[in-house]
Protein backbone atom coordinates (compact mmCIF):
# COMPACT_ATOMS: atom_id res chain seq x y z
CA UNK A 1 0.00 0.00 0.00
CA UNK A 2 2.56 2.71 0.96
CA UNK A 3 4.47 1.66 -2.21
CA UNK A 4 1.43 2.36 -4.45
CA UNK A 5 1.17 5.49 -2.75
CA UNK A 6 4.30 6.81 -3.03
CA UNK A 7 4.50 5.51 -6.38
CA UNK A 8 1.12 7.44 -7.70
CA UNK A 9 2.13 10.20 -6.05
CA UNK A 10 5.19 10.62 -8.01
CA UNK A 11 3.29 9.94 -11.48
CA UNK A 12 1.29 12.51 -10.33
CA UNK A 13 3.82 14.92 -10.04
CA UNK A 14 5.13 13.76 -13.68
CA UNK A 15 1.88 14.49 -15.08
CA UNK A 16 1.58 17.82 -13.75
CA UNK A 17 4.86 18.79 -15.10
CA UNK A 18 4.15 17.18 -18.44
CA UNK A 19 0.78 19.11 -18.89
CA UNK A 20 2.81 22.61 -18.01
CA UNK A 21 5.13 21.39 -21.18
CA UNK A 22 2.22 19.81 -23.23
CA UNK A 23 0.17 24.15 -22.78
CA UNK A 24 3.71 25.21 -23.42
CA UNK A 25 3.80 23.55 -26.55
CA UNK A 26 -0.42 24.82 -27.67
CA UNK A 27 -1.37 21.31 -26.98
CA UNK A 28 -4.20 22.24 -25.37
CA UNK A 29 -6.83 19.17 -25.29
CA UNK A 30 -3.81 16.88 -24.31
CA UNK A 31 -2.83 19.52 -21.63
CA UNK A 32 -6.57 19.24 -20.13
CA UNK A 33 -6.31 15.44 -20.06
CA UNK A 34 -3.74 15.55 -17.56
CA UNK A 35 -4.92 18.07 -15.23
CA UNK A 36 -8.26 16.32 -15.45
CA UNK A 37 -6.19 12.63 -14.39
CA UNK A 38 -4.22 15.03 -11.27
CA UNK A 39 -7.70 16.56 -9.84
CA UNK A 40 -9.19 13.28 -10.05
CA UNK A 41 -6.50 11.55 -8.54
CA UNK A 42 -7.09 14.15 -5.82
CA UNK A 43 -10.27 13.16 -4.85
CA UNK A 44 -9.68 9.30 -5.63
CA UNK A 45 -11.15 9.14 -8.76
CA UNK A 46 -9.04 8.28 -11.74
CA UNK A 47 -8.94 5.30 -13.65
CA UNK A 48 -5.33 4.61 -13.91
CA UNK A 49 -5.84 2.16 -16.25
CA UNK A 50 -6.24 4.71 -18.71
CA UNK A 51 -3.25 6.82 -18.12
CA UNK A 52 -3.28 10.02 -20.69
CA UNK A 53 0.36 9.94 -20.90
CA UNK A 54 2.49 7.14 -22.39
CA UNK A 55 5.40 7.73 -20.81
CA UNK A 56 3.64 8.02 -17.58
CA UNK A 57 1.53 4.85 -18.06
CA UNK A 58 4.82 2.86 -18.91
CA UNK A 59 5.93 3.76 -15.74
CA UNK A 60 2.73 2.97 -13.89
CA UNK A 61 2.96 -0.87 -15.18
CA UNK A 62 6.67 -0.94 -13.83
CA UNK A 63 5.02 -0.15 -10.35
CA UNK A 64 2.62 -2.68 -10.82
CA UNK A 65 4.76 -5.09 -11.81
CA UNK A 66 6.99 -4.17 -8.55
CA UNK A 67 4.13 -4.35 -6.12
CA UNK A 68 3.47 -7.60 -8.18
CA UNK A 69 6.77 -9.13 -7.00
CA UNK A 70 6.21 -7.37 -3.45
CA UNK A 71 3.53 -9.21 -2.79
CA UNK A 72 4.62 -12.61 -3.66
CA UNK A 73 8.04 -12.31 -1.81
CA UNK A 74 5.83 -11.18 1.28
CA UNK A 75 3.42 -14.65 0.49
CA UNK A 76 6.34 -16.64 0.48
CA UNK A 77 7.97 -15.02 3.89
CA UNK A 78 4.27 -15.62 5.75
CA UNK A 79 4.98 -19.21 4.27
CA UNK A 80 8.59 -19.45 6.07
CA UNK A 81 7.07 -18.08 9.07
CA UNK A 82 4.86 -20.58 9.25
CA UNK A 83 6.79 -23.40 9.04
CA UNK A 84 9.47 -22.04 11.50
CA UNK A 85 6.29 -21.81 13.99
CA UNK A 86 5.41 -25.58 13.08
CA UNK A 87 8.38 -26.32 13.50
CA UNK A 88 8.78 -24.98 16.78
CA UNK A 89 5.77 -26.33 18.17
CA UNK A 90 7.85 -29.68 17.06
CA UNK A 91 10.44 -29.27 18.65
CA UNK A 92 9.17 -27.35 21.85
CA UNK A 93 6.62 -30.09 23.13
CA UNK A 94 9.07 -32.86 23.34
CA UNK A 95 10.41 -31.53 27.00
CA UNK A 96 6.95 -30.78 28.05
CA UNK A 97 5.96 -34.36 27.26
CA UNK A 98 9.35 -35.43 29.07
CA UNK A 99 8.34 -33.40 32.45
CA UNK A 100 4.86 -35.07 31.96
CA UNK A 101 6.05 -38.60 31.79
CA UNK A 102 8.21 -37.47 35.04
CA UNK A 103 5.46 -36.99 36.83
CA UNK A 104 3.53 -39.69 35.97
CA UNK A 105 6.18 -42.03 37.15
CA UNK A 106 6.31 -40.14 40.32
CA UNK A 107 2.45 -41.09 41.05
CA UNK A 108 3.14 -44.45 39.74
CA UNK A 109 6.16 -45.17 42.19
CA UNK A 110 3.70 -43.33 45.41
CA UNK A 111 1.12 -45.85 43.99
CA UNK A 112 -1.01 -42.20 43.26
CA UNK A 113 -2.82 -43.91 40.93
CA UNK A 114 -5.68 -41.15 40.98
CA UNK A 115 -2.75 -38.47 40.64
CA UNK A 116 -1.21 -40.25 37.67
CA UNK A 117 -4.43 -40.45 36.00
CA UNK A 118 -5.37 -36.25 35.98
CA UNK A 119 -1.12 -36.42 35.15
CA UNK A 120 -2.00 -38.54 31.58
CA UNK A 121 -5.12 -36.27 30.85
CA UNK A 122 -3.34 -33.25 30.90
CA UNK A 123 -0.66 -34.68 28.74
CA UNK A 124 -3.49 -35.70 26.13
CA UNK A 125 -4.79 -32.67 26.34
CA UNK A 126 -1.73 -30.93 26.02
CA UNK A 127 -0.97 -33.36 23.04
CA UNK A 128 -4.48 -32.17 21.58
CA UNK A 129 -3.99 -28.56 21.84
CA UNK A 130 -0.32 -28.63 20.46
CA UNK A 131 -2.05 -30.39 17.12
CA UNK A 132 -4.81 -27.62 16.99
CA UNK A 133 -2.44 -25.14 16.67
CA UNK A 134 -0.40 -26.71 14.04
CA UNK A 135 -2.79 -27.26 11.35
CA UNK A 136 -3.98 -23.56 11.32
CA UNK A 137 -2.25 -20.85 9.26
CA UNK A 138 -0.76 -17.81 11.00
CA UNK A 139 -3.25 -15.18 8.75
CA UNK A 140 -6.70 -16.42 6.94
CA UNK A 141 -7.82 -13.36 4.12
CA UNK A 142 -10.85 -13.74 3.31
CA UNK A 143 -11.40 -13.90 -0.79
CA UNK A 144 -14.34 -11.31 -2.08
CA UNK A 145 -13.86 -9.00 1.29
CA UNK A 146 -10.86 -8.35 2.22
CA UNK A 147 -10.96 -9.30 5.49
CA UNK A 148 -7.93 -10.53 7.28
CA UNK A 149 -7.24 -12.80 10.54
CA UNK A 150 -4.66 -13.09 12.67
CA UNK A 151 -4.45 -16.97 15.25
CA UNK A 152 -4.52 -16.04 18.40
CA UNK A 153 -3.51 -19.09 20.53
CA UNK A 154 -4.89 -20.56 23.36
CA UNK A 155 -3.61 -19.20 26.98
CA UNK A 156 -4.45 -17.35 29.95
CA UNK A 157 -4.21 -14.15 31.49
CA UNK A 158 -4.97 -11.59 34.24
CA UNK A 159 -8.12 -9.65 33.19
CA UNK A 160 -8.49 -6.51 34.29
CA UNK A 161 -6.32 -3.41 35.82
CA UNK A 162 -4.41 -2.93 39.24
CA UNK A 163 -6.05 -0.66 41.67
CA UNK A 164 -2.99 2.13 40.97
CA UNK A 165 -3.44 2.18 37.35
CA UNK A 166 -3.38 5.62 36.61
CA UNK A 167 -7.22 6.22 34.79
CA UNK A 168 -8.93 3.31 36.33
CA UNK A 169 -12.24 2.99 36.87
CA UNK A 170 -14.15 0.71 39.30
CA UNK A 171 -15.67 -1.73 36.78
CA UNK A 172 -12.18 -2.92 35.59
CA UNK A 173 -12.29 -4.87 38.74
CA UNK A 174 -11.24 -6.94 40.67
CA UNK A 175 -8.44 -8.53 38.68
CA UNK A 176 -8.92 -12.14 37.71
CA UNK A 177 -7.37 -14.87 35.87
CA UNK A 178 -9.39 -15.65 32.23
CA UNK A 179 -8.31 -19.05 30.30
CA UNK A 180 -9.00 -19.29 26.85
CA UNK A 181 -8.90 -22.86 25.98
CA UNK A 182 -9.39 -22.58 22.18
CA UNK A 183 -7.40 -20.60 19.43
CA UNK A 184 -9.51 -18.76 17.63
CA UNK A 185 -9.25 -16.03 14.50
CA UNK A 186 -9.57 -12.48 15.21
CA UNK A 187 -9.41 -9.49 12.89
CA UNK A 188 -6.41 -7.78 12.08
CA UNK A 189 -7.61 -4.34 11.27
CA UNK A 190 -11.16 -2.98 11.95
CA UNK A 191 -13.92 -3.61 9.53
CA UNK A 192 -13.47 -0.76 7.32
CA UNK A 193 -16.27 1.09 5.26
CA UNK A 194 -15.50 -1.29 1.88
CA UNK A 195 -16.20 -4.45 3.93
CA UNK A 196 -18.81 -3.30 5.36
CA UNK A 197 -20.06 -1.97 1.86
CA UNK A 198 -19.44 -5.38 0.63
CA UNK A 199 -21.42 -7.48 2.87
CA UNK A 200 -24.23 -5.12 3.87
CA UNK A 201 -24.60 -3.06 0.92
CA UNK A 202 -25.60 -0.03 3.17
CA UNK A 203 -23.58 3.35 3.75
CA UNK A 204 -24.69 4.18 8.04
CA UNK A 205 -21.91 6.99 7.99
CA UNK A 206 -23.00 8.64 5.19
CA UNK A 207 -24.10 12.81 5.46
CA UNK A 208 -22.81 11.97 9.17
CA UNK A 209 -20.00 14.21 11.45
CA UNK A 210 -16.98 13.55 11.43
CA UNK A 211 -16.35 11.00 8.85
CA UNK A 212 -13.68 10.64 6.60
CA UNK A 213 -15.16 8.33 3.71
CA UNK A 214 -12.52 5.67 1.64
CA UNK A 215 -12.65 2.59 1.50
CA UNK A 216 -9.95 1.56 3.92
CA UNK A 217 -11.42 4.23 6.96
CA UNK A 218 -12.35 2.07 9.75
CA UNK A 219 -16.51 1.81 9.38
CA UNK A 220 -18.02 4.65 11.95
CA UNK A 221 -21.64 4.81 13.05
CA UNK A 222 -22.44 0.98 13.53
CA UNK A 223 -24.81 -0.09 16.32
CA UNK A 224 -24.24 -3.10 18.01
CA UNK A 225 -27.18 -5.03 16.40
CA UNK A 226 -25.78 -3.81 13.43
CA UNK A 227 -22.40 -5.68 13.94
CA UNK A 228 -24.85 -8.45 14.67
CA UNK A 229 -25.92 -8.49 11.59
CA UNK A 230 -22.89 -8.02 9.32
CA UNK A 231 -21.49 -11.01 11.33
CA UNK A 232 -24.59 -13.30 10.60
CA UNK A 233 -24.41 -12.48 6.81
CA UNK A 234 -20.75 -12.95 6.56
CA UNK A 235 -21.20 -16.47 8.41
CA UNK A 236 -23.78 -17.31 6.03
CA UNK A 237 -21.88 -16.02 3.00
CA UNK A 238 -18.69 -18.68 4.05
CA UNK A 239 -20.34 -21.70 5.76
CA UNK A 240 -18.28 -20.45 8.95
CA UNK A 241 -19.38 -18.74 12.28
CA UNK A 242 -18.10 -15.37 12.50
CA UNK A 243 -18.84 -13.43 15.38
CA UNK A 244 -17.92 -10.31 17.49
CA UNK A 245 -15.43 -11.09 20.13
CA UNK A 246 -16.13 -11.74 23.90
CA UNK A 247 -14.84 -9.41 26.25
CA UNK A 248 -12.09 -11.96 27.45
CA UNK A 249 -11.23 -12.41 23.78
CA UNK A 250 -10.95 -8.76 22.87
CA UNK A 251 -8.89 -8.08 25.91
CA UNK A 252 -6.35 -11.49 25.80
CA UNK A 253 -5.60 -10.44 22.05
CA UNK A 254 -5.11 -6.96 23.16
CA UNK A 255 -2.97 -7.50 25.85
CA UNK A 256 -0.35 -9.95 23.91
CA UNK A 257 1.26 -11.59 26.99
CA UNK A 258 1.72 -8.04 28.33
CA UNK A 259 0.49 -6.80 31.66
CA UNK A 260 1.11 -2.82 31.47
CA UNK A 261 -1.34 -0.51 30.91
CA UNK A 262 -1.01 -0.61 26.94
CA UNK A 263 0.07 -3.37 25.04
CA UNK A 264 3.48 -1.93 24.16
CA UNK A 265 4.10 -0.43 28.34
CA UNK A 266 2.94 1.71 30.68
CA UNK A 267 4.44 4.88 29.31
CA UNK A 268 2.04 6.60 26.93
CA UNK A 269 5.06 8.51 25.05
CA UNK A 270 5.21 6.65 22.37
CA UNK A 271 1.25 5.99 22.40
CA UNK A 272 1.17 7.98 18.62
CA UNK A 273 2.87 5.29 17.24
CA UNK A 274 0.22 2.96 17.88
CA UNK A 275 -3.14 4.54 18.05
CA UNK A 276 -4.91 7.28 16.70
CA UNK A 277 -6.38 9.12 19.50
CA UNK A 278 -6.81 12.62 20.26
CA UNK A 279 -3.27 14.35 20.01
CA UNK A 280 -2.61 12.97 16.85
CA UNK A 281 -6.34 13.42 15.12
CA UNK A 282 -9.05 16.11 17.05
CA UNK A 283 -6.04 17.92 18.34
CA UNK A 284 -4.65 18.88 14.65
CA UNK A 285 -7.76 19.05 13.02
CA UNK A 286 -8.38 15.46 11.69
CA UNK A 287 -11.34 14.52 13.16
CA UNK A 288 -12.38 11.28 11.84
CA UNK A 289 -11.92 7.39 12.29
CA UNK A 290 -8.29 7.28 9.83
CA UNK A 291 -7.70 4.45 7.70
CA UNK A 292 -6.92 0.90 9.72
CA UNK A 293 -3.55 -0.43 9.77
CA UNK A 294 -1.35 2.72 9.44
CA UNK A 295 0.30 2.68 12.72
CA UNK A 296 2.46 -0.51 14.73
CA UNK A 297 0.77 -3.48 15.42
CA UNK A 298 0.70 -5.66 18.69
CA UNK A 299 2.90 -8.53 19.48
CA UNK A 300 -0.49 -10.75 17.74
CA UNK A 301 0.02 -9.04 14.83
CA UNK A 302 -3.24 -6.84 15.60
CA UNK A 303 -3.59 -2.96 14.41
CA UNK A 304 -5.31 -0.57 16.26
CA UNK A 305 -6.44 -1.99 19.41
CA UNK A 306 -5.76 1.37 20.96
CA UNK A 307 -8.16 4.08 19.79
CA UNK A 308 -9.58 4.78 16.32
CA UNK A 309 -13.26 3.31 16.94
CA UNK A 310 -14.74 1.48 19.93
CA UNK A 311 -15.07 -2.20 19.20
CA UNK A 312 -18.04 -3.66 20.12
CA UNK A 313 -17.49 -7.07 22.39
CA UNK A 314 -20.50 -9.93 22.37
CA UNK A 315 -21.05 -9.46 26.05
CA UNK A 316 -23.75 -7.91 28.27
CA UNK A 317 -21.90 -5.15 30.60
CA UNK A 318 -21.81 -5.49 34.50
CA UNK A 319 -20.37 -2.74 36.90
CA UNK A 320 -17.22 -5.16 38.12
CA UNK A 321 -15.91 -8.58 37.04
CA UNK A 322 -16.00 -12.14 39.14
CA UNK A 323 -13.36 -12.51 42.02
CA UNK A 324 -12.76 -16.28 40.82
CA UNK A 325 -10.50 -18.11 37.79
CA UNK A 326 -12.86 -17.96 34.66
CA UNK A 327 -12.57 -20.81 31.39
CA UNK A 328 -13.68 -19.53 28.29
CA UNK A 329 -16.26 -16.23 29.81
CA UNK A 330 -19.27 -14.70 27.58
CA UNK A 331 -19.98 -12.46 30.49
CA UNK A 332 -23.58 -11.93 32.41
CA UNK A 333 -26.76 -13.54 31.19
CA UNK A 334 -28.87 -10.46 30.19
CA UNK A 335 -28.36 -6.80 30.77
CA UNK A 336 -29.25 -3.16 29.69
CA UNK A 337 -25.73 -2.05 27.73
CA UNK A 338 -23.43 -4.10 25.82
CA UNK A 339 -19.45 -3.48 26.11
CA UNK A 340 -17.16 -1.81 23.92
CA UNK A 341 -13.58 -1.57 23.83
CA UNK A 342 -10.17 0.64 22.67
CA UNK A 343 -10.93 3.79 22.67
CA UNK A 344 -11.92 5.85 19.48
CA UNK A 345 -9.86 8.61 17.75
CA UNK A 346 -11.04 11.48 20.05
CA UNK A 347 -9.78 9.81 23.28
CA UNK A 348 -7.09 10.89 25.62
CA UNK A 349 -4.05 8.65 26.31
CA UNK A 350 -6.44 7.42 29.37
CA UNK A 351 -8.89 5.67 27.80
CA UNK A 352 -7.64 3.72 25.03
CA UNK A 353 -5.64 1.80 27.66
CA UNK A 354 -6.39 -1.86 27.55
CA UNK A 355 -8.44 -2.81 30.79
CA UNK A 356 -10.59 0.58 29.31
CA UNK A 357 -14.61 -0.54 29.16
CA UNK A 358 -17.20 1.32 27.91
CA UNK A 359 -20.90 0.53 28.53
CA UNK A 360 -23.43 1.17 25.56
CA UNK A 361 -26.86 0.66 24.26
CA UNK A 362 -26.98 -2.08 21.75
CA UNK A 363 -29.29 0.44 19.23
CA UNK A 364 -26.95 3.43 19.38
CA UNK A 365 -24.16 4.78 16.87
CA UNK A 366 -21.97 7.35 16.67
CA UNK A 367 -18.15 8.68 15.20
CA UNK A 368 -16.55 6.39 17.77
CA UNK A 369 -18.65 3.15 17.16
CA UNK A 370 -16.95 0.24 14.90
CA UNK A 371 -15.96 -3.59 15.41
CA UNK A 372 -13.60 -5.86 14.52
CA UNK A 373 -14.43 -9.49 13.93
CA UNK A 374 -13.35 -13.58 15.22
CA UNK A 375 -13.47 -16.28 12.63
CA UNK A 376 -13.89 -20.19 14.30
CA UNK A 377 -10.50 -21.99 13.18
CA UNK A 378 -10.44 -24.75 10.78
CA UNK A 379 -7.20 -26.47 9.33
CA UNK A 380 -5.73 -25.27 6.38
Amino acid sequence: DKTLKEGKDALVKALEAESKNLLRQRKISEAEKCTVFVSKHKTGRADWKNIPSAAVKRKYDLLVKKIGYLLKNGERKIGYKQKAVDNFIKRGQKPVLVAFDKEIDKAVKANDLKAAKVIETKKNEFKELIASHASLSLEVKLAKTGIVFRLIPAGSFTMGSPAAEAGRADDEGPQHKVTLTKAYYMGKYEITQGQWYAVMGTIPWKGKTYVKEGYDYAAAYISWDGAQEFCKKLSKQLGQTVTLPTEAQWEYACRAGTTTKYHFGTSDTNLGRYAWYTKNTYDIGEKYAHRVGQKLPNAFGLYDMHGNVWEWCSDWHKDSYPTAAQADPIGPATGSYRVSRGGCWRDSAGTVRSANRYKVTPSRTGYYLGFRVCLSPSPR
